[in-house]
C-alpha cells in the first residue's frame, strides 16, 4: 500500500532553514493505549523556503500484511526543527486527526501541521 500527499505547513519560519520530517501511519485502535507506529517514513534535510505556505511531498509505504482491516489508523507528522527527535517548541506537528486512506485509494492526502508554541 502506498500513502501519498503533502504536509501544509502554514506558519514557516521567515528565513529559510531545514529540519527532518517524520510522517508515520499509526494504530490508534485502542483508546486506552498509546498509538503505535506501524509504518514510518524520514525525510532529512528538507529545506524550508522562507514564506509560507509551504507543501512538502511525502510517500509513504506501507506493508498492506501488517494491517489489520478492523483496527483505525491515522497519518500524523512532526517536523523536527532542532534535531532532538523529541516533539519541542518551534517544531510542527498535526494539530487534527487525518485517517489513513483506503487501501485501495488514489486520493492524496493533505495533512496541515502548526507550530508547537
Amino acid at each position: 500500500m502506498r500513502i501519498e500527499g503533502e504536509v501544509h505547513v502554514i506558519d514557516v519560519p521567515g528565513r529559510p532553514v531545514s529540519a527532518t520530517a517524520h510522517i508515520r501511519l499509526q494504530d490508534v485502535s485502542r483508546a486506552d493505549a498509546v498509538a503505535t507506529t506501524v509504518a514510518e517514513v524520514t525525510l532529512d534535510d528538507v529545506r524550508f523556503p522562507g514564506h509560507s505556505p509551504f507543501d512538502l511531498p511525502f510517500l509513504l509505504e506501507v506493508d498492506g500484511a501488517r494491517l489489520d482491516p478492523r483496527a483505525s489508523y491515522i497519518v500524523a507528522v512532526h517536523v523536527d526543527m532542532t534535531g532532538s527527535g523529541e516533539v519541542t517548541v518551534g517544531d510542527y506537528v498535526t494539530v487534527q486527526s487525518v485517517p489513513a486512506p483506503a487501501p485501495d485509494s488514489r486520493e492524496p492526502l493533505h495533512i496541515p501541521v502548526r507550530a508547537v508554541q
